[in-house]
C-alpha cells in the first residue's frame, strides 16, 4: 500500500524524467513530494529517513517497470489516449500534472493485470 501511494504521488515526475526530454518542474516535484510525505505521516509514521528510502525504492520500481518494452509501450498508449481525451483542448498545468500521476496508476494496473493473466494462461 505504501508503494502504491508513492507511485501515485511521484509517478508523474518519474515518468517525465525517464520517458521524455521535458524538464521536471521543481515546484511540481515539491508539491508531489509534500503530498507523499503527508500521506506517509498519516498512514506510516514520522521517520523522514524511512520515508526517503521508501520514495527511492518506489522510484526504482517505476524505473524498472519503464525498462520493460511491454510496459513502456502500454504507458505511451495510455498517454496518447489521455492526450486525445483530456488535452485536445488547452488544459491548465495542474490538470496535466494530475493526469501524469493518473497515467502511472493506470499503466501499472493494466501491466499487472496482463502479467497476471499471462501467468495463469494455459501453456
Amino acid at each position: 500500500m505504501e508503494y502504491a501511494a508513492h507511485k501515485m504521488n511521484i509517478g508523474g515526475f518519474v515518468f517525465r524524467e525517464v520517458l521524455t526530454d521535458l524538464p521536471n518542474d521543481e515546484i511540481a516535484i515539491g508539491v508531489d513530494m509534500d503530498a507523499a510525505w503527508k500521506w506517509y505521516q498519516t498512514h506510516v509514521g514520522l521517520d523522514e529517513d524511512a520515508f526517503q528510502r521508501s520514495v527511492e525504492t518506489t522510484r526504482q520500481e517505476i524505473i524498472k517497470d519503464l525498462r520493460s518494452p511491454k510496459f513502456r509501450q502500454l504507458a505511451w498508449e495510455i498517454a496518447r489516449e489521455f492526450e486525445h481525451e483530456i488535452f485536445s483542448t488547452a488544459a491548465p498545468q495542474e490538470l496535466k500534472r494530475f493526469q501524469a500521476s493518473a497515467l502511472v496508476l493506470v499503466a501499472q494496473s493494466r501491466h499487472n493485470r496482463r502479467r497476471k493473466s499471462e501467468s495463469h494462461a494455459p501453456k
